[in-house]
């Protein structure tokens, strides 16, 4: 396997080319909202985040690439998105100021 900045590199290449085809606007215009905290966005408002984070070995692939607010997207960073949610529940300063944000994630791992 190549070293994991020449993966990333191949990979955002990989992105930046779903970001223009019909998948991802199809997926935009149906589904413009966060898939972390379901926060509706206007189609210039959405990024595009990797659930499995490209340096953690993720891919881009429409299995692994999910619509996000921007807030989400950096406070997520380079974690997972369980990685994400278990340290914003140990740690109540990484979980965005948005209440809206909060209960969305709670309630999803209580479920």
């Amino acid at each position: 396997m190549e070293n994991i900045e020449q993966h990333v590199k191949i990979e955002k290449q990989k992105a930046r080319e779903l970001r223009k085809s019909r998948w991802w606007q199809n997926k935009i215009a149906t589904q413009c909202q966060c898939y972390y905290c379901a926060k509706s966005l206007s189609r210039d408002l959405v990024t595009m985040d990797h659930v499995v984070p490209l340096s953690q070995g993720g891919v881009s692939s429409r299995g692994n690439i999910v619509p996000s607010c921007k807030e989400c997207n950096n406070i997520k960073k380079n974690r997972t998105a369980s990685e994400w949610l278990w340290d914003s529940i140990s740690d109540s300063s990484l979980v965005p100021i948005e209440e809206s944000h909060t209960s969305h994630q709670l309630a999803d791992v209580r479920e």
